[in-house]
């Protein structure tokens, strides 16, 4: 009985850990002062989107612009709307969001939710397809690393010796508590 408990404690560890992915996630990398294209999608449905957000959801947890099916989009803070542009609508179930001058601040990780109505309760928000990890380099140049295939291997084998210690103190705490 006491491996159930046990097994369901791993399962909670390593879900709050990595939690549940929704969508792909997209690496981009950057200088300050280029642009980057996000472009936002979801599966055909009826009815379609009447809206959509671009949303910040790691260093800076925030929303970035909302875009009401044809309107102009809005924004949260008022310096990007110089910024930001948005071609397409989310009512074509897909739009693309470009921000140009990026500085290191834009750097996060970012994802398009669109807003479905539903007449019988709260309107529904759907995730887009993709979330992106915009990094945003300082100046004009980036690390001098030829590869990062090391510090792979490295961050490999420390998650394979903590599983390895998980599973290792649930075997001993099974027997322990079979002893007693």
């Amino acid at each position: 009985m006491i491996w159930i408990q046990y097994l369901a404690f791993l399962w909670a560890v390593v879900i709050t850990q990595i939690g549940f992915a929704h969508s792909e996630i997209h690496f981009l990398k950057r200088h300050e002062g280029e642009s980057v294209v996000l472009p936002c999608e979801i599966e055909h449905r009826d009815p379609s989107p009447l809206g959509v957000y671009l949303k910040r959801t790691w260093l800076n947890h925030k929303e970035v612009l909302f875009k009401y099916t044809k309107e102009d989009f809005t924004v949260d803070n008022s310096a990007d709307k110089s910024r930001i542009s948005v071609s397409g609508d989310p009512s074509l179930y897909s739009l693309n969001i470009t921000i140009s001058q990026l500085n290191a601040s834009d750097t996060d990780r970012y994802y398009c939710e669109f807003v479905v109505e539903n007449l019988s309760s709260a309107d529904e928000k759907i995730p887009s397809k993709t979330e992106f990890f915009l990094l945003v380099g300082a100046g004009g140049h980036w690390c001098g690393c030829s590869s990062y295939s090391s510090l792979l291997y490295v961050l490999s084998s420390a998650v394979g010796v903590l599983l390895l210690l998980l599973l290792l103190t649930g075997c001993v705490l099974c027997k322990v508590s079979v002893f007693f």
